[in-house]
């Protein structure tokens, strides 16, 4: 890890959180440092495949001193509060499409990170498929 490497909390390790897993160590700048689930068979496997710090709780996880980012792959319906905890604690947000299930929602997540300064982006994984490209392109 280099010292400008963000540390990134993973919230959700179920399917869409280890294809996040998967890439980070692809990308530059990044480092896995932690992951949250209400899981504890997952907590235990993330732990002693990754060695990373684990939490049964976003909120847990999004209070460490040792998170930059956190990445939310949680269920659906749990974006917008996530999201929002993450910010109200100063970490930089990346949340799976969709952002969140209302527009009301998605104006609290966009408030809270302008609040609290930080940035928060919606991962859409898929934008540079061919099929998504030519979709864009009509």
């Amino acid at each position: 890890m280099s010292a400008d490497s963000l540390r990134l909390g993973l919230a959700g390790l179920g399917t869409a959180g280890r294809s996040v897993v998967q890439a980070i160590d692809k990308v530059l700048g990044y480092v896995f440092a932690a992951g949250a689930d209400t899981r504890k068979e997952a907590l235990e496997q993330y732990r002693g495949k990754h060695g990373i710090s684990v939490f049964d709780s976003v909120a847990d996880m999004c209070r460490s001193k040792d998170v930059d980012v956190v990445y939310v792959a949680t269920p659906n319906p749990l974006h917008a509060e996530h999201a929002i905890i993450a910010a109200e604690n100063g970490k930089h947000v990346i949340v799976e499409k969709p952002m969140a299930l209302t527009l009301d929602e998605c104006d609290r997540v966009i408030a809270a990170a302008e609040d609290n300064h930080v940035k928060v982006m919606v991962a859409h994984t898929r934008s540079l498929n061919p099929p998504i490209r030519k979709m864009r392109e009509i």
